[in-house]
């Protein structure tokens, strides 16, 4: 069940953080290679095929899928949109390095990568020791762009981990894939990722799946000034702000959120029925947080309020706090309740910038929310 929890926290939580930088504008499905499928989420500038035998895992709006699920096996890729912040940051760091633009372009890389990408893991990993396997650790080209492929081994969670790392700079953005193959499966598994690197391909075009991941009528709303974003499918009422220009229901993810039209702040809910009878909402949100501090360290995640609620009738716990990941900090509010044999998350995500004007929206769904 911890194990099972975990993974599914993680990729919330990452999803909650991605929406904030997500593109949402039209797009056209492109070929996939033969013997592979699509593992891309809506809105990605980018293509990531993996093969027909691995399961994808983009339900929680990360683009990846993994190979089996009770041994780490997964890939990933992200876009990471470059902010007038991390380009100072990063100029300022390499400047006395290099005086040739030639090698600026590999400063670049190496600096994102130490930084950004490297360090989360050092803060996951048993006594913050990484070991990177240099011979594998080289330039290579990503669809017709210079990267950098970083290969380095730890312990996570007390199993030897091998990440396999490609980082490139394209336009105003890094992209970063992402490979955890625990050493038993790594032998197993590193063709297939070998081949899902070759095959990874950037677009101009946001990706726009052919089928929305689920239907909604939103009109089936007692509220003037909101609009139903759920369906029959599940045993709640979510109901968002009417006006859908500012306000945008999320119908590519199998999770149902909503997201803010200029600064992608997002709120969303996701039930989970636990393996253990006696979890409850404390106990639910206790493995979040170990979750949260594990992948961002302890300084990445601070706790700033926590408090009793109601919900929909409910006894419910509210959470905020910042958690950072891919070197971006966010703030949360989280509430969290029981009912029934499930629990239900509802999470608020956006930037410390934007997250105040936001509230009172955040109090009107919480207001209205409701059980079937």
């Amino acid at each position: 069940m911890k194990t099972r929890a975990l993974k599914t926290v993680l990729c919330l939580a990452l999803s909650l953080a991605t929406l904030l930088c997500a593109v949402a504008c039209a797009g056209v499905e492109e070929g996939v290679p033969e013997g592979m499928k699509n593992a891309t989420v809506a809105g990605s500038l980018f293509r990531l095929y993996v093969p027909n035998v691995w399961t994808l895992n983009t339900a929680y709006g990360i683009s990846g899928a993994y190979y089996r699920f009770d041994t780490t096996s997964t890939v990933s890729a992200v876009r990471y949109p470059i902010t007038d912040a991390l380009r100072a940051e990063m100029e300022a760091a390499i400047a006395e390095e290099t005086a040739e633009q030639a090698d600026a372009a590999g400063k670049r890389l190496e600096w994102y990568f130490r930084t950004q990408c490297l360090a989360p893991i050092q803060a996951q990993a048993q006594g913050g020791t990484v070991e990177e396997v240099a011979e594998d650790s080289v330039a290579i080209v990503l669809d017709k762009t210079n990267a950098k492929r970083y290969h380095y081994k730890a312990t996570v969670n007390g199993a030897l981990t091998h990440v396999v790392q490609v980082v490139a700079e394209k336009g105003d953005a890094f992209y970063v894939i992402t490979a955890m193959l625990d050493d038993t499966l790594y032998q197993t598994c590193i063709p297939s990722i070998n081949t899902v690197i070759s095959a990874f391909r950037f677009s101009d075009e946001a990706y726009r799946p052919k089928d929305y991941a689920k239907y909604i009528d939103a009109n089936d709303s007692p509220y003037a000034d909101m609009r139903l974003a759920s369906n029959d499918d599940v045993a709640y009422l979510f109901y968002v702000p009417k006006d859908e220009s500012t306000w945008v229901v999320n119908y590519d993810e199998r999770i149902f959120s909503v997201y803010h039209a200029t600064d992608r702040a997002s709120i969303s809910v996701v039930p989970f029925n636990p393996a253990n009878e006696t979890m409850d909402a404390v106990a639910y949100f206790e493995e979040c947080k170990l979750m949260m501090i594990n992948t961002a360290g302890k300084d990445g995640f601070v706790l700033t309020k926590e408090d009793d609620t109601t919900v929909a009738g409910h006894a419910a716990k509210v959470y905020e706090y910042t958690y950072s990941v891919g070197g971006k900090t966010y703030q949360y509010r989280q509430y969290v309740l029981t009912y029934g044999n499930m629990i239900y998350s509802i999470t608020y995500t956006a930037t410390p910038e934007t997250y105040g004007a936001h509230l009172g929206v955040v109090d009107s769904v919480i207001e209205k929310f409701a059980f079937r």
